[in-house]
């Protein structure tokens, strides 16, 4: 069904709901209830490291921190087998250039899995992102987490020499880690599974190519805020994040820029993955 603000889909077992102003999921349940608290979306910016105290300034100036998404055109394809939804859009701050322009395509297939696939392209006058990434922000019963890729510590493109490949199961909160400051934290990289699960649901992101995810206690917008970690609140979601890529965390607190190879400036690229809801919990 087509709403003025939706595409609603309904198969046997799942339902779906994607805005379509926002081009992101808004609804997703099965016959048990719902998966998400709020409506999914685009995000390419974090918490701002210790490290970060530099480049956050042109972040700041560049609107990373502040934009809204604009969708311009959408459409509706139907095969035997899937219905695919496309979105043309951008990530707009206020009174500044964009700051990604991207097609997304989100794919609904008979089997009950969701693709997101996207083509991206980055303004060249935007600084070097701090992430790109899909948030899906979990209702808080959603609390264990399996993964297979580096841990079982944080860890980013810059920071993995002591971590081990392999396949993980942890809480959420032992994915965070309690730095003084509040910051960007608890990263798995180069995974091509994770799994997270209530008592009666259970969610799989995977790919056919490394990613990196972020499963978390506190919103990004909560640990940029605060000053202190004592000051935390628990978000009313947990937020799991699907990273494209994080940006490497560096030593420009103290040293030099973060090296290219750990900088998201390419100008495009092509990103995508699978979302499925295994059934035999």
């Amino acid at each position: 069904e087509e709403t003025e603000t939706e595409y609603q889909v309904q198969t046997d077992r799942l339902s779906f709901a994607i805005g379509k102003h926002t081009g992101m999921l808004h609804q997703l349940a099965d016959k048990k209830g719902g998966f998400l608290e709020k409506a999914a979306d685009l995000v390419v910016f974090r918490a701002p490291t210790d490290n970060d105290r530099k480049i956050k300034l042109e972040w700041e100036e560049a609107g990373v921190f502040d934009y809204e998404t604009r969708v311009y055109t959408s459409s509706v394809k139907e095969e035997e087998n899937s219905l695919s939804f496309t979105f043309e859009m951008a990530l707009l701050p206020v009174y500044r250039e964009k700051i990604v322009s991207l097609t997304l395509t989100w794919t609904i297939k008979r089997e009950e899995e969701l693709s997101c696939f996207m083509h991206v392209e980055k303004n060249p006058y935007v600084p070097s992102l701090p992430r790109f990434g899909v948030r899906f922000p979990l209702k808080t019963s959603f609390d264990e987490v399996r993964y297979f890729g580096y841990g079982p510590y944080e860890n980013y493109q810059d920071k993995h020499q002591a971590i081990r490949l392999g396949s993980y199961e942890q809480s959420i909160q032992e994915l965070y880690e309690n730095y003084l400051q509040p910051q960007e934290h608890g990263e798995r990289s180069f995974c091509n599974l994770v799994e997270v699960e209530d008592k009666t649901h259970r969610l799989r992101a995977q790919a056919d190519h490394d990613f990196g995810f972020n499963f978390s206690l506190y919103s990004i917008e909560e640990l940029r805020e605060k000053k202190h970690s004592y000051e935390l609140t628990e978000n009313d979601s947990h937020d799991l994040i699907i990273d494209y890529k994080q940006a490497g965390i560096g030593s420009n607190s103290c040293g030099p820029e973060l090296s290219e190879q750990y900088c998201i400036s390419e100008r495009n690229w092509e990103w995508g993955f699978t979302v499925s809801f295994p059934s035999e919990k």
